[in-house]
């Protein structure tokens, strides 16, 4: 029997080089900087290639609502979500000096592992927090919030550094990031 498309897990529909592919064109859809373009090319692929077991994991296998979309459907664009925020949309607070130290150590701080490591962790502690909300979708909305969260602890993690501070983040950073 032929399974229905929408059924197959997302992990099995990624060894699929057709669907692999209109994946990639439509998460990359939207960024218009050729580079960024590439660079979330490689985080996708990474997350593709190297996280796979992300989506066998229970956490993120059906939905937190009925009704909702599935959990592991919106990984990946709760991921974009996040990235996004860094590097297409960062917070005005960064953009408004050129050369802001800050802001090149809150881009330095993105890490997609570390991201879903948080994303996992936080999941069952706040996936029925959104249980009384009955006319939106709670898991999307859930996932949405996740990023934010994120976002938020990246921006005050640069926040009230003095400059020497920033520079030996900043340094350190790079040099993680070479030898990741």
């Amino acid at each position: 029997m032929i399974k229905n498309f929408n059924e197959i897990p997302l992990k099995e529909k990624l060894d699929n080089p057709l669907f692999r592919n209109g994946l990639m064109k439509t998460m990359l859809a939207g960024i218009v900087d050729d580079n960024l373009k590439l660079k979330f090319e490689v985080e996708l692929n990474h997350i593709i290639d190297n996280k796979r077991d992300l989506f066998n994991n229970n956490l993120i296998i059906g939905t937190f609502y009925e009704d909702d979309d599935k959990i592991e459907d919106l990984i990946l664009p709760a991921i974009k979500r996040s990235w996004s925020m860094i590097f297409i949309n960062p917070p005005t607070l960064f953009t408004r000096i050129s050369n802001d130290k800050r802001f090149e150590l809150f881009k330095l701080l993105w890490d997609v592992d570390e991201f879903i490591d948080y994303l996992l962790d936080i999941l069952p502690k706040v996936k029925f927090s959104l249980k009384e909300f009955e006319n939106i979708d709670r898991t999307a909305q859930t996932l949405e919030l996740i990023s934010q969260n994120y976002i938020n602890g990246l921006i005050e993690k640069c926040r009230n550094k003095t400059e020497n501070e920033l520079k030996v983040q900043i340094r350190d950073l790079k040099i993680k990031k070479t030898l990741k």
